[in-house]
Order: structure tokens, then sequence, then C-alpha cells
């Protein structure tokens, strides 16, 4: 398995608070509202716009939509020292220059994303059981998630798992 280059993942294995944001198409405020939270101690910045109010509103980004406000996020984890996510879309992080890609269960396989964007981008993945969660442990990702641990409305159809999801993802013991 190939691990990219050392400065990624020594920040991802010092970050402490991963914010998920959407473009703020409603507000029109996406790079204000970046600066503020990586100036208030966000490590991670990922632009996942699905299920959002600006969607909602103005349907889903278009891909040159999407790699604008990659742009503005990646310039300003950039200024901030903090890592710069895209959630799905291997071209558009590959294109935007993203730190890291999260991908979810019915997204790109790991090997394909990683044919993609090449060798030094992280690579996350979702996981929602605790099967998902150690087939992750033991995969390529350079990271995994767990949850929702509570109900979501941009999820409404999936299980919440709890907190017990998160206690099986610890003991599993993975350096993830």
């Amino acid at each position: 398995m190939h691990r990219p280059s050392n400065r990624p993942l020594s920040a991802l294995a010092a970050a402490r608070l991963y914010l998920c944001t959407d473009a703020r198409r409603e507000r029109g405020d996406l790079a204000e509202f970046a600066d503020a939270a990586l100036a208030g101690g966000v490590d991670i910045i990922q632009l996942r716009d699905k299920g959002s109010a600006g969607e909602q509103r103005f349907g889903p980004l278009e891909a040159r939509e999407e790699l604008a406000a990659c742009q503005v996020l990646a310039d300003a984890a950039r200024r901030h020292g903090a890592l710069f996510a895209v959630n799905d879309r291997a071209d558009i992080a590959r294109a935007a220059g993203a730190d890291v890609l999260h991908l979810g269960q019915g997204d790109l396989p790991l090997a394909i994303a990683r044919d993609i964007v090449g060798p030094d981008m992280l690579l996350g993945s979702s996981t929602h059981s605790a099967d998902e969660a150690a087939a992750a442990a033991r995969s390529e990702a350079d990271y995994f998630c767990v949850g929702p641990c509570w109900p979501t409305p941009t999820k409404p159809d999936r299980a919440a798992p709890g907190l017990p999801l998160v206690k099986v993802a610890a003991g599993l013991g993975a350096d993830k």
C-alpha cells in the first residue's frame, strides 16, 4: 500500500477538528465562513454540498461551480496551514489540488481513486457499520470515519448506529 508524503500524513495525525461545509450558495459567504472556521481551529475543511440548502434551492453544483468553491476553500486552508478535502469527486480533488479525497461506500473504489488523484493525496472512507469499519481499517484508506451517530437530515433513510459504532472502530486498533 502506498502512503502519501509526510506533510499531509502528519497533519492528518495531528488533526482534531474536521469540518464539512456546503458551498454556502444561499448565503454567498463561503470565503468569510472558511476563514472564520479555520481561524477558530478547524484542521481539515471539506466541501460537501450534497443535500445542502443551496442544492435544494439552486440544484446540484456543476463541475465548474464545485471547482470554484474548492479553490476558495483550498486557498483558505493554505493560508491557515490546514488540510483541504473534497467529497466524492476524484477529478475535482485532483483539479483543485486537494490534500484529501473523502469517499463514501457508493463512490469510486479506493484503488481507482488512487489512480486518478496520484500517490500524494490522502484517501478517506466513510463507514456506517462494524463490518465496513473493519474493512476500512484493512484497506488502503489513510483514514476512515464512522457515522452518523445520530439521525441527520442529509441521510434521512440511514439508520444512526450511535456511539457503539465509534467504540467498535476505536477497538480495531487501526493506525487510521
